[in-house]
């Protein structure tokens, strides 16, 4: 049976961040539909924001032939568990790799002040470069090489770097609306990266409690496995779909 698999990419990134994990996917006999979020509001009166982005996702979900897994990577689990209760009908399970979850009504913001002490819980933030309004804002070179992409290689690292594109504030403060009767019907896994240097592992794990239900696995690396274990990353996708597909 063939499978569909929608995948969302995180902050600053694109649909290129499934770039080496889609082979994988594909070869395993999965249909691939790696989403591009916007980062340019779509109207000068309308900006970026949660609802805008889960919407974008809803509409590949609608366009489907059957129900997807839905996988999101880092900010993009947020948009997977909203999208999760816009349309628990038209997803199978959720794969949140890395993922910011914050629980209904908070954002990775309240968790992070949560866990104020806690070192390097600010993560990426320091090395991020804003406009004068503080709207907008870059990745730094030295924070996507420290924090996100440090056991990559480095020509991967570099060229990732590259690909990186500003982000607008609305796309990443992002506080979900999420309910037991939609969002909490839906299967979930959480992968871990237990070496994540921009969503700490103390981070991931209090999300966790505070969203409870999802099963977990892990992974040896940094926040961007997709770049350092595409290998791995596309295992623990593919055993989680057959998993669910043999349960059914």
């Amino acid at each position: 049976m063939e499978h569909h698999l929608v995948l969302i990419h995180g902050a600053w990134q694109g649909s290129w961040a499934w770039n080496l994990v889609r082979p994988y996917l594909e070869a395993a006999g999965f249909e691939v539909h790696a989403v591009d979020l916007p980062m340019v509001p779509p109207s000068p009166t309308e900006g970026i924001s949660l609802d805008l982005y889960a919407a974008q996702v809803s509409d590949v979900l609608r366009s489907l032939d059957a129900p997807a897994f839905v996988v999101g990577h880092s900010g993009g689990a947020t948009v997977a568990c909203q999208v999760a209760e816009n349309d628990p009908d038209r997803v199978r399970g959720l794969i949140l790799i890395a993922g910011i979850t914050p629980p209904d009504g908070k954002s990775f913001s309240d968790i992070t002040a949560e866990l104020g002490e806690e070192r390097g819980i600010d993560g990426i933030w320091p090395f991020l470069v804003w406009n004068e309004g503080r709207t907008v804002c870059a990745v730094s070179k030295q924070g996507a090489r420290e924090i996100f992409y440090h056991d990559a290689p480095v020509d991967l690292a570099d060229w990732a770097f590259t690909q990186l594109v500003p982000q607008p504030l609305g796309g990443l403060v992002l506080t979900p609306h999420l309910t037991d009767e939609r969002f909490g019907r839906v299967p979930r896994l959480y992968v871990e990266a237990l070496g994540d240097r921009s969503v700490l592992l103390v981070a991931q794990r209090r999300m966790q409690e505070l969203l409870p239900g999802a099963r977990v696995a892990k992974l040896e690396t940094g926040h961007a496995p997709l770049l350092s274990a595409p290998a791995e990353v596309a295992r623990i996708i593919i055993e989680e779909v057959e998993s669910a597909t043999a349960a059914a």
